[in-house]
């Protein structure tokens, strides 16, 4: 991710109806589930690892990015630290929950697997894996670009990793569905102006929603929310999915 992503992150996560939605389904899991001791996986700049620590949980974080940890050391937070997905610097059963948000998108595909087995391995048996996840390779924009983005994930793609290494799922749905039209239609612009600008001129989306954009978009993906907590949705920009460690 470029640095200056990091920094929009920063300013805009608490706020931006994209984190605020994502937070609120995480959240839901997280009760519902009430894992003792929790593990981010790519935790950028930190705000999901802080909102769970002021709820009193007993919350971990890493991240690639030495600048995201910086971000994370200015919120506060100090249980976070400089790794990969891939190498977790945790012994192994040591999470009751690992949840990592759109990083499997960034990798490679043999580093995905290899992020999959280590978090199985720091997982306890019974414990859960949350997954969010960039969907529909048709829909690789600029934002992707901006963000290293290298594949979008469709969820029978998901469904058939986590099965490999043993994961029951749980939970299993595209989201931002309500939305999908729009946030296709952005993207389509996007993509025809990504041969106009310099690799290193192309951002993110993150710094183009206003406040009053955000006020009517964050109510309607509480309604897609509720909604999830009964059904799966068959389309939307992004996947969610719960997923818990078997017995071998």
């Amino acid at each position: 991710m470029n640095d200056s992503e990091y920094s929009s992150m920063y300013k805009v996560e608490l706020t931006h109806w994209w984190y605020k939605a994502l937070r609120n389904i995480m959240f839901y899991w997280v009760r519902k589930l009430k894992p003792k001791k929790i593990l981010d996986v790519g935790c950028g700049t930190g705000i999901n690892v802080l909102m769970l620590k002021k709820k009193n949980f007993d919350v971990y974080g890493i991240d690639a990015s030495a600048l995201a940890i910086k971000y994370c050391k200015k919120r506060g937070l100090t249980n976070v630290y400089k790794a990969i997905m891939q190498k977790l610097p945790f012994k192994a059963e040591a999470f009751d929950l690992i949840f990592s948000f759109d990083v499997l998108g960034i990798l490679p595909d043999k580093e995905v697997t290899k992020g999959i087995s280590d978090i199985k391995r720091c997982l306890k048996v019974g414990g859960y894996l949350i997954l969010n996840i960039a969907a529909l390779q048709s829909l690789y924009s600029q934002h992707d670009i901006a963000i290293r983005t290298l594949h979008r994930y469709n969820k029978k793609e998901i469904e058939i990793l986590l099965d490999q290494y043993n994961f029951k799922i749980t939970k299993s749905t595209y989201r931002v569905f309500f939305l999908f039209p729009l946030v296709t239609l952005v993207k389509m612009i996007e993509k025809k102006n990504i041969n106009k600008q310099k690799f290193e001129n192309i951002k993110g989306d993150v710094e183009k929603t206003n406040l009053i954009l955000n006020s009517l978009l964050y109510p309607i993906m509480l309604i897609e929310n509720l909604l999830l907590r009964f059904i799966n949705l068959p389309i939307g920009t992004s996947l969610f999915i719960v997923a818990q460690k078997k017995k071998v």
